[in-house]
């Protein structure tokens, strides 16, 4: 049987079957037409490593409710067809059957240690705190989320609420001076980096405009390669199918602190606590600078587009500006 890049959310593996496949046709998996198809059988190399993670475990769950959990691998498929299509894989119909566990444990004291030092960071020591992470492991782990050359998006958005009727020039739509800098969820105050997102809705959200504002949008055309750290979402930006045996095992147990680290720079806070609620995403994106990394991009927590903290605007160019009027405001609840 036949699968296809529609059935993975997986980059690596998408691009394995585009590159193996020599037929297009019907997915017997995804029901996805006139696509690149592979036999399911010939990933079984690429998918052994994941498979060794999981042993049969009566107090489990399926295999592939597992994979899925922690990988995020499968795309477009309930949870019946994706273990249809690992029986396939893995020529092996008996995985409907068994209930499997990760034979691996999370590292929960990366957590602990995590949750301390950004009670340190807020409460007891500022610029010269003890329980500061492991600098070495955070590089590597940070290398793993590089977002590929490939995936950043041609052009970056800002935006401004306008002070007068009068739109901002293109002049004004850069980086504040630095006196002019308040603390903000990447930047220390006074730091100035450069706030942008992935389209013109996310931009004028995060503005936080009232219903009636004018807002000056920016459009910034990426000139050279951004090297980016991605903190949106850990398990799907890391393919565990790239990695070798040693790390897959090293990333699985750090999958949790990753996430973590990624709900940092999204978590929504009130302006009265957001000066002291910032000091560990500051934290980070310091870091992230500190190992020659351009910026980060993290999800949005008010609109469905991304953000990207840009800390330098010399590798991007200001191309056009537009005037919007805000003519209404989403609000959900819980």
């Amino acid at each position: 049987m036949h699968c296809c890049p529609k059935c993975f959310s997986d980059s690596f593996l998408e691009r394995q079957i585009r590159a193996e496949s020599r037929q297009c046709g019907t997915c017997a998996f995804c029901e996805s037409s006139d696509v690149q198809i592979l036999e399911a059988s010939l990933l079984y190399d690429i998918f052994a490593p994941i498979l060794d993670l999981y042993v049969i475990d009566d107090s489990g769950s399926d295999l592939g409710v597992n994979i899925q959990n922690d990988w995020s691998t499968f795309a477009e498929l309930d949870g019946s067809r994706i273990v249809d299509l690992l029986c396939e894989i893995t020529d092996n119909p008996e995985l409907r059957a068994d209930k499997y566990k990760c034979k691996i444990a999370h590292d929960e004291n990366k957590l602990e240690q995590w949750q301390a030092f950004r009670e340190e960071l807020k409460y007891q020591n500022r610029y010269f705190p003890t329980l500061i992470p492991d600098h070495e492991h955070l590089e590597s782990l940070f290398e793993l989320l590089t977002l590929p050359a490939l995936d950043v998006p041609a052009n970056l958005y800002r935006a401004r609420i306008n002070a007068t009727n009068t739109p901002y020039a293109i002049e004004n739509m850069g980086m504040p001076p630095k006196e002019l800098v308040s603390n903000g969820r990447a930047n220390p105050k006074g730091i100035p980096y450069l706030y942008t997102a992935s389209d013109v809705k996310t931009a004028i959200s995060e503005v936080r405009p009232f219903v009636g504002d004018t807002v000056t949008v920016a459009q910034f055309e990426v000139m050279e390669s951004l090297s980016l750290v991605d903190l949106r979402n850990p398990k799907q930006t890391i393919s565990p199918f790239a990695l070798s045996e040693d790390d897959l095992g090293a990333i699985y147990r750090d999958m949790p602190f990753l996430i973590l680290l990624g709900d940092e720079l999204s978590k929504p806070f009130a302006p009265r606590v957001a000066d002291l609620e910032y000091l560990p995403s500051q934290y980070l994106c310091e870091f992230v600078k500190h190992i020659n990394f351009d910026g980060v991009v993290y999800r949005s927590s008010l609109s469905d587009g991304d953000n990207f903290a840009i800390f330098e605007e010399g590798k991007l160019k200001r191309t056009n500006t537009s005037d919007y009027r805000v003519d209404a405001i989403d609000v959900s609840y819980s």
